[in-house]
């Protein structure tokens, strides 16, 4: 029976085996990661990783994917998309992407891999522990069609913190900050003895995660450029009326964009269009829909997020939706955006403290994984929070898992 770990994220995903005993993470797309993403060509046959990424900004003609863990716990899940004139259902395409890591590891195991222990979030959902459970069987439900036999669940940042077992000085308090595309998540840990495994003192998590700062960029800055915010007249062109933003809204969500590209939303905002104030705006929004460019459009917000970790302003070019076509955005403004996401991860790692009985004084380190972890101000963020921690950096794709695959050799022994 072999065994491996796998970190399905929202934004990356990898999968460790074990070699010669000790957890192996698998090299995907040249690194320990693969972006979790995938493209359908017309001829049936899916693109994963950066393939896909690749194949989607060249321009050949097919269906993108991106994001899709962030459908587990929600009604989208049951859903279907159009993909090569045919509806199938988002749990199916989620399957394909469990068994392009599934053949990954076995091809470098050379042997079936059985059994997994899958990485999950503290909370899929936040304050709803029944769609949080759902959340878990769905993702069980996809492993097993995936060709698992043996499906477990570990907390992701507890996986990380068995990445670290024996490692910590005596007396320790550490807290691990597992920051994905998706969640924040969270556990306290203390190393009471010299070379045991760290005693885990709780865990907690949040719904919030850097697909969400990718958002929110994307609805303050790239979106009015498209008519979000703006206004039209009503059928009689008695009154003006804001246009729904839920438009805007959809759009800028990654697993919500596939859902964009039907018919009928085209149909409603060309009607939309005839009685806009600003209809150039809502042209370039049809234009987007219409090329099927929703999740470059998202891809230009997260490389504006990742400029502005180094940079004071960045320049968004979005020459593919209408020539000449720019936005400058600052990294105050930027920052001003992401500021209420950020005080969510921090303020869920202080209750988790609080519940615990914990001072954040108290806490010797801080050790940060997932690639979220990355942004500046989320860093800045935690240091003032507890100011007396030492910060890690630890390896933002293989840590969490690394312990997964560890958890795995000893829940399937």
């Amino acid at each position: 029976m072999a065994v491996c770990g796998i970190d399905f994220g929202t934004s990356n995903s990898s999968i460790g085996i074990l070699r010669d005993g000790a957890p192996f993470v698998v090299p995907l797309d040249k690194g320990p990661a693969s972006p979790s993403a995938l493209f359908f060509r017309t001829d049936g046959q899916p693109l994963f990783g950066r393939a896909a990424i690749a194949a989607y900004t060249e321009g050949e003609q097919g269906r993108f994917m991106r994001a899709l863990k962030s459908m587990l716990g929600h009604s989208a899940l049951a859903s279907t998309t159009m993909i090569n004139r045919k509806r199938v259902p988002f749990s199916d395409i989620i399957t394909h992407y469990l068994r392009y890591l599934k053949q990954a590891g076995e091809a470098a195991a050379g042997e079936e891999l059985t059994s997994v222990v899958l990485g999950r979030p503290v909370s899929y959902v936040d304050g709803d522990p029944e769609a949080d459970a759902d959340a878990e069987s769905a993702m069980e439900t996809i492993a097993r069609k995936a060709g698992f036999r043996d499906v477990a669940f570990v907390f992701e940042p507890v996986a990380a913190a068995e990445a670290h077992s024996g490692s910590l000085a005596p007396g320790d308090t550490v807290l691990v900050v597992d920051l994905g595309g998706g969640t924040a998540d969270f556990s306290l840990l203390r190393q009471e003895t010299a070379g045991a495994a760290p005693r885990i003192l709780g865990n907690a998590g949040v719904h919030v995660g850097g697909t969400d700062i990718d958002y929110r960029l994307n609805v303050d800055f790239l979106m009015p450029l498209m008519g979000c915010g703006g206004e039209m007249e009503d059928a009689f062109r008695s009154k003006v009326l804001p246009i729904p933003k839920w438009y805007f809204l959809d759009l800028a969500t990654w697993q919500k964009i596939p859902l964009m590209y039907d018919g009928k939303i085209r149909t409603q905002l060309r009607e939309i269009r005839a009685l806009a104030l600003e209809p150039e705006k809502i042209e370039r929004f049809i234009a987007v829909l219409d090329q099927h460019d929703g999740h470059r459009l998202a891809g230009d917000a997260e490389a504006a997020k990742i400029a502005l970790s180094d940079l004071d302003a960045t320049r968004v070019d979005l020459d593919y939706v209408e020539p000449g076509l720019a936005v400058d955005i600052a990294r105050a403004a930027y920052e001003a955006s992401a500021a209420p996401l950020i005080e969510r991860m921090v303020a869920s790692s202080l209750s988790l403290l609080s519940d615990l009985g914990e001072d954040p004084a108290h806490v010797d380190t801080i050790l940060m994984t997932g690639g979220t972890s990355q942004v500046p101000q989320i860093q800045r963020g935690f240091r003032e929070a507890y100011p007396n921690a030492a910060m890690q950096m630890e390896d933002l794709f293989a840590t969490v898992c690394t312990g997964l695959t560890v958890k795995a050799a000893t829940a399937f022994g």
